[in-house]
């Protein structure tokens, strides 16, 4: 039988949602949330019409990480009525630096015109900083933000953290307004940013 708990107390979770749980039964489904359960891409609850989608992994579950940013990527591709995107965790390591980049700089930005909200928590640089990069808002005032990362050093980044549109000095946009930089490693920073806009959950 499958432990439910870890030695540590930490929910041991491998459980994957089939394929075809639900499939036809949920056509009108807006809002999905999943926590520490790994869901395929091809599944029928990443519907066209979610506009709001939660996929989170505790810091210590054993529950796999879902999906690469690619993939990722592409499934909000079908979503153009997301107005609330929280990932923590869910993205898996990068395996080539410049493959990714290659990928990023072949495929069109995604078009989320109705995004006011956005967590982004991965310990890897590249997935964070991809897919802020590969989102395009219509208007990026009103965006919420709670993103974290890991870096080894401040002095090794070859751009900034933040892109422009979010760090911005136009005074029409919300500046960030707090951050958080936090050491849990040796050489290792986790930085956490807000930023106080229009739009209010």
């Amino acid at each position: 039988m499958p432990r439910l708990v870890e030695e540590d107390g930490y929910p041991a979770s491998h459980f994957i949602v089939p394929t075809d749980i639900f499939s036809g039964v949920v056509p009108n489904l807006n809002c999905l949330e999943l926590t520490n359960i790994s869901i395929r891409a091809d599944s029928p609850l990443l519907l066209a019409n979610l506009t709001e989608l939660n996929l989170g992994r505790s810091s210590r579950t054993s529950c796999p990480r879902s999906f690469s940013l690619p993939v990722l990527i592409d499934i909000l591709r079908r979503m153009p009525r997301m107005q609330i995107l929280a990932a923590d965790d869910i993205l898996t390591e990068p395996t080539d630096a410049s493959s990714l980049e290659g990928y990023l700089a072949r495929v069109p930005k995604v078009f989320l015109p109705d995004l006011v909200y956005l967590r982004i928590h991965s310990p890897f640089l590249l997935n964070y900083r991809g897919l802020l990069r590969q989102l395009e808002l219509k208007d990026p005032s009103r965006l919420c933000l709670d993103i974290s990362t890991s870096i080894d050093s401040f002095e090794a980044l070859d751009e900034p953290l933040l892109p422009r549109y979010i760090a911005s000095a136009d005074i029409s946009s919300p500046p960030v307004r707090a951050l958080s930089i936090q050491s849990y490693a040796r050489q290792t920073f986790t930085l956490s940013g807000w930023r106080t806009a229009v739009h209010t959950l």
